[in-house]
């Protein structure tokens, strides 16, 4: 991936350097827009499904939970997600961040802003 990525001169920030289990996001939707002609919309929910993004349409969201949710998942919580999702998309997205935040804290590792945004642009709706 690493080499598509310089190969196509497609932009990556400091966290995706690092993480690099992030860049098949940024390089499918590249893809979709080069081999599919895909419109902005579908480019930006294939761009965002890893780590979200606060300014998501309902496209993306979809996109986004459907990922964390599909029929091959099998973490702890997932049966209940998939419940939540077809109840309130906001909700599931929240549980999803929720549980994204707290395995990168136990796992030591990075969070994207993107994910820290999208978690507190959900909260301040509520609020």
């Amino acid at each position: 991936m690493e080499e598509y990525i310089e190969k196509y001169n497609i932009n990556i920030d400091e966290i995706e350097k690092k993480q690099l289990g992030l860049l098949h996001a940024k390089l499918g939707a590249y893809v979709a827009k080069e081999k599919y002609n895909a419109n902005e919309e579908i480019q930006q929910a294939i761009a965002y499904h890893t780590t979200g993004n606060k300014n998501m349409d309902t496209f993306a969201k979809i996109i986004y939970v459907a990922d964390k949710i599909e029929e091959n998942r099998t973490y702890e919580g997932v049966v209940e997600l998939r419940k939540m999702a077809m109840e309130d998309l906001d909700s599931a997205i929240l549980f999803i961040v929720d549980f994204v935040i707290q395995k990168s804290i136990k796992n030591k590792g990075l969070i994207h802003p993107n994910t820290v945004e999208l978690r507190n642009s959900l909260l301040a709706k509520v609020t």
